[in-house]
This record gives structure tokens, sequence and C-alpha cells, in this order.
């Protein structure tokens, strides 16, 4: 799980996104399309690309097992709309997409969550 480490690339999109006073097109880009790629790996596992057989989650054997590593990669991959990525940035991640709901029904994740979770501004697909 060391390739999700940049996922805060993420949160730096966002701070260009939203925060940053002068917004500069290379720099939002490049945190945009190295997201994407991070997303892409993250497909590429949960798919079983190259194993044959899907997972439910990206770490642990075979079809993977719910840890640590699904609650920290959940918070920034169910915020992917607040991100502005779109429907179509999206559509070549439908495993990372399937992905999203079962860990959201976590007990612990639904204790978890903050009312932005569930706002107006980060609807469910």
């Amino acid at each position: 799980m060391r390739h999700l480490h940049p996922l805060r690339m993420l949160r730096y999109m966002n701070h260009f996104n939203e925060s940053a006073p002068e917004k500069i097109p290379y720099v939002m880009a490049r945190f945009h399309e190295e997201t994407l790629r991070i997303y892409n790996v993250l497909e590429i596992r949960l798919s079983g690309r190259y194993t044959g057989t899907p997972r439910d989650y990206p770490a642990g054997n075979w079809k993977g097992k719910y840890s640590f590593a699904d609650i920290g990669t959940w918070t920034y991959v169910r915020s992917w709309k607040f991100a502005k990525f779109t429907e179509h940035d999206m559509a070549s991640f439908p495993h990372l997409l399937r992905w999203i709901n079962p860990v959201a029904e976590k007990p612990a994740v639904q204790r978890g969550k903050s009312g932005f979770y569930d706002s107006e501004e980060n609807l469910e697909s």
C-alpha cells in the first residue's frame, strides 16, 4: 500500500482548487493528473487485472481484507466530487467507485463521518 501515500496529492489539489490565493493552472493540472494516476493504481488492484480475481479491498490476500489502508484511502477517494473530478474522469474506475460504499457502510466509518460527507457539496454518485 506504499503506493497510496501519494494520495496526499488530492489534499494538495484541494488546496490549490479551493484555498490558494492564486490559481496556478500548471499546479492544478499536475495534482489532478497525479491523483488520477493513483486512482488507476487502486483500480488495477481492485479489478484483479493481473490476478484474474476482483478484490473487495486493496490490502490483504485473495479478495482483500478490510484494514487501516481502506480507512486512510477512503477519506481521499470518497470526496472525488469535492475535488472537482467529473463523472467522465471517474468512468475509468468502476471498481474503485464500487469500493466506496462498502467502506462507508462500516459501523466505525459511520461513527467517524463528519457532516461534510453527507452535505450537498459531496453527494453520493
